[in-house]
């Protein structure tokens, strides 16, 4: 019967009436007592009834584990095939979220610790469809929102020493899985890959992008870019020396080309991620070196293409981009004296910062015509878009010009949107709404314009706020005289 389960071609209805049959215990009891010839035959027809996911708790919950390890970590090399098996069938079963709440998940005689050991171990000696299983397993595994510890006992060996060499490796499937589970270990902190990536390993991730690799495969090597720590120059330097800016820029350029077909969402929203460290704005020099790329531009564009991470990210480094235009553009000085009247007229400069503003040498979001764009991605109704968005449109009514500013925001009709922002935001997001509005409502015309329909969101805040959205609301409010600047609330 085994042997026939293991090669018959199942519909998922078959293969879950079969499960509620019980065939699954004389299977799993054969792993234990059975030779080779049996365990081979069990190993088939389960790997056969775990393509089906409904299937896989109710074999972990039937001791399929312990049996599956001990073949896993015991079984001598001639009997790779068994191996091959029983890691297909562990990696089909990693995909049930339930199965990381069962205790036993390692089996009775293992605790995690050991069995990532010997996972890693079966890795680096066991074939390829074999290694690719195994990492599969992982990855799926480490996935998991319950799986914080196990991520970091696989941080702490030498499981990332193995996935490194791996991203090297000629075969697809074992490349693709040690790309992606590398890229999951390094979403909590990617401090430990960065001592471990060398310039060959950069090289090779940043040639998937130019090759007919899997979409997958890019989208995983520009994750891990990604989540290197922001603030490493020594990361920062072998990326620009190895393309990786080149390539971030290639990849976002094409996702709003409107000829350039369908982009893979995860690959799109990975390189604005790792885009954002080239626009940090504690490094004027590497901002004025990406925006020599045209990055700014593609970033404006990434507003309106984007899902909500993209245009989030996108508005992200915008803000970190505008931050540093007052120390690029100075105003120019205005001519005093008599003789000032038979000089030529001056070119006032950009009418936000009065001085020589442009795109690639100041950042400026008004010469990018960011603005419009940033107010349009407000609708998206996403909180952490809403909260980057704000952040970005909060440089442009600095201390230095926040009267220009102001008008530049009710020019572009960006005023009742960012009033909503004060009900349906989180608390971040209605704090930069208040310091955008104090702004605005500080001029006599728009206090009259718009103080009303303001008035019932600042005194809801000033009832229901944080710690600090209250005396902002409160400000605000004894500003438009609904409240004494004697309050409470200050």
């Amino acid at each position: 019967m085994a042997s026939n389960l293991a090669i018959m071609q199942l519909s998922d209805q078959s293969r879950a009436l079969l499960v509620q049959m019980g065939v699954l215990s004389p299977l799993i009891r054969m792993l234990t007592i059975g030779d080779i010839e049996s365990k081979s035959s069990a190993l088939g027809a389960l790997k056969n009834l775990s393509t089906l996911s409904e299937n896989r708790d109710p074999m972990i919950q039937g001791g399929v584990m312990q049996p599956l390890l001990d073949i896993l970590f015991t079984v001598k090399s001639v009997a790779a095939i068994i191996k091959e098996h029983a890691a297909a069938i562990f990696a089909n079963l990693a995909m049930s979220s339930q199965s990381l709440g069962i205790p036993d998940l390692w089996g009775a005689q293992k605790d995690t610790d050991e069995a990532i050991l010997q996972l890693m171990t079966l890795i680096n000696f066991a074939g390829p469809n074999t290694q690719s299983h195994v990492l599969r397993a992982l990855f799926y595994i480490c996935s998991h929102s319950a799986s914080t510890t196990f991520r970091e006992t696989l941080r702490e060996g030498t499981c990332i020493q193995v996935l490194v060499r791996l991203i090297n490796d000629k075969d697809t499937d074992v490349r693709l899985y040690a790309l992606k589970l590398l890229f999951t270990l390094t979403r909590d902190g990617g401090d430990v890959l960065s001592k471990e990536l060398t310039d060959d390993s950069y090289k090779t991730m940043v040639n998937l992008f130019s090759s007919d690799s899997l979409e997958e495969e890019k989208a995983a090597a520009m994750g891990i870019l990604g989540n290197l720590p922001l603030h490493n120059r020594d990361v920062t330097q072998k990326m620009l020396e190895t393309g990786v800016l080149s390539s971030i820029i290639s990849i976002l350029e094409k996702s709003c080309s409107r000829t350039s077909g369908r982009s893979n969402t995860q690959l799109v929203e990975n390189a604005s991620w790792a885009l954002v460290r080239f626009t940090l704005p504690t490094d004027i020099q590497l901002q004025l070196y990406a925006a020599k790329s045209n990055v700014i531009l593609t970033l404006v564009n990434l507003l309106g293409f984007g899902t909500p991470v993209t245009k989030c990210r996108a508005a992200m480094s915008l803000q970190q981009l505008s931050e540093s235009t007052p120390k690029l553009c100075k105003p120019f000085r205005s001519s005093q004296g008599w003789f000032s009247c038979f000089m030529p007229q001056q070119d006032l400069g950009c009418i936000l910062h009065k001085g020589p503003c442009s795109v690639n040498e100041t950042f400026c979001l008004l010469e990018a015509e960011a603005i419009s764009p940033l107010i349009q991605a407000l609708e998206d109704k996403d909180e952490e878009v809403d909260d980057a968005v704000l952040g970005a449109l909060i440089t442009i009514v600095a201390d230095e010009y926040w009267e220009k500013g102001a008008d530049i925001i009710v020019q572009h009709d960006g005023v009742r949107p960012i009033i909503r922002k004060l009900t349906i935001g989180n608390s971040s997001v209605q704090e930069k709404a208040l310091l955008i509005l104090e702004k605005i409502l500080r001029k006599e015309t728009y206090k009259q314009q718009f103080g009303s329909i303001a008035q019932m969101p600042l005194v809801s805040l000033t009832q229901e706020g944080t710690s600090i959205t209250r005396p902002l609301a409160a400000k605000i409010l004894a500003h438009l005289n609904i409240l004494h600047e004697q309050s409470t609330y200050f």
